[in-house]
């Protein structure tokens, strides 16, 4: 458990930038959806590199990477681009009362959006990248975890944070956006959050706990 400490910090302080902004930089539920859409193409990002450098078991070869990365690249790819275009028309719907616009309407409130949480996507990109290196290739995770496990590892996260989500948008159009129904999310999302890192990184294939 004590490796898991810094990382685990790393991930703390990366979410606080978000309850910073919330509280003091009044950012709407809009905001929050973006950033943690931008997280996930960030987690994909890593799952990348670690398919790439995860050492096949004995016996094993390196060919299932060759087809693997390539379809997660074009899967994954896929399924964040129709969330991101989902996620823009939800905040066009809930700021304007419409669900289209010109692109470039669109694409100017998109910029508008990143600007504001520009800190908390790199916080949550450090974040990541300070688990990449202390868990997976400090911890020699590199050396047990299957490829195909890895594929799967991002779509699982998502679903759970797909479920966040759906409550999050419930309770900001049941009481509206305010700042401490936007902060509840944000907890909830750092719970979740600990909770599948402790999952991931303390335990190993062999089901030795990590002290």
């Amino acid at each position: 458990m004590f490796k898991l400490l810094p990382s685990v910090i790393a991930l703390v302080a990366a979410n606080l930038i978000t309850v910073y902004g919330v509280w003091f930089l009044d950012w709407s539920f809009s905001n929050i959806l973006l950033l943690y859409w931008f997280e996930s193409a960030i987690v994909g990002m890593t799952t990348v590199i670690k398919m790439i450098f995860a050492t096949p078991g004995p016996g094993k070869s390196n060919w299932a990477k060759v087809f693997l990365v390539p379809f997660f690249l074009v899967h994954y790819g896929g399924f964040m681009a129709g969330h991101l275009v989902f996620i823009m028309l939800l905040i066009m719907f809930v700021e304007t009362g419409h669900n289209g616009g010109e692109f470039s309407e669109v694409f100017n409130n998109l910029l508008g959006h990143l600007s504001l949480v520009a800190p908390a996507i790199s916080g949550l990109a450090i974040s990541h990248v300070i688990s990449l290196l202390l868990n997976f290739f400090g911890s020699g995770e590199y050396k047990t975890k299957p490829v195909m496990e890895l594929f799967g590892s991002p779509y699982s996260r998502i679903i759970v944070m797909h479920l966040t989500l759906l409550f999050g948008m419930g309770l900001t159009f049941i009481v509206g956006q305010h700042t401490l129904v936007v902060l509840l999310f944000v907890a909830l999302k750092i719970a979740v959050d600990l909770q599948a890192h402790i999952k991931e990184h303390a335990t190993q294939p062999t089901g030795m706990i990590i002290k």
